[in-house]
């Protein structure tokens, strides 16, 4: 992911380490233990992006920073709501358009009528909310801190989906029903504990 250069894939790891400490600290009990890392984290992220920078891998025009994202981010929101004016002619899907949203939620609106929408959002919602549970009332504390990783690649997958269409993409899409998997399991698995 760091070395896609990718602006999406960027913030969505820092959104990621962030979200991991807001989370993972709770479950430590100590948001000290997990401090490290996280800088960690955000130095590489810095140093890697900065060299790619300077070293010419990476046209400058793609650095992090405000000035350079705030044009791509309003060209984006520009075509989610040129998009979603599209769904409000025909909201039952206009099949294969040759419209880019670059959004996945708006493209599964898009191409796909808002049924297909609403079963999108019905399944990340459900990721979020039976992980967001498990990581608070499981009594197994690795699969508190499995089912909060799982949270938060899930609330970090909802922005990327807002800015971005990777989840119509076979690897991402497996991840994603993977992680549904899983959180279905320690669901279960929980259901069974309490019952013993």
């Amino acid at each position: 992911i760091i070395f896609s250069f990718s602006r999406a894939a960027m913030s969505g790891l820092i959104a990621t380490f962030i979200l991991l400490f807001i989370f993972l600290g709770k479950n430590f009990g100590n948001y000290k233990k997990i401090l490290v890392p996280t800088a960690l984290g955000f130095a590489l992220l810095y140093v890697v992006w900065s060299l790619a920078v300077n070293q010419g891998i990476m046209d400058p025009g793609r650095s992090m920073n405000i000035a350079s994202q705030t044009p791509e981010l309003n060209i984006r929101i520009a075509m989610i709501i040129r998009g979603w004016q599209l769904v409000a002619e025909n909201p039952f899907g206009w099949g294969q358009i040759n419209v880019s949203t670059h959004s996945g939620f708006t493209k599964a609106a898009l191409e796909f009528g808002l049924s297909y929408f609403f079963l999108w959002v019905i399944a990340f919602g459900y990721l979020i909310k039976t992980s967001f549970s498990i990581s608070i009332k499981h009594i197994d504390s690795n699969k508190r801190i499995l089912a909060t990783g799982i949270m938060v690649s899930g609330l970090v997958g909802v922005m990327q989906g807002i800015f971005g269409a990777t989840i119509f993409d076979a690897a991402y899409a497996q991840v994603f029903w993977l992680f549904i998997g899983y959180i279905q399991l320690m669901k279960k698995d929980e259901k069974h504990i309490i019952i013993s």
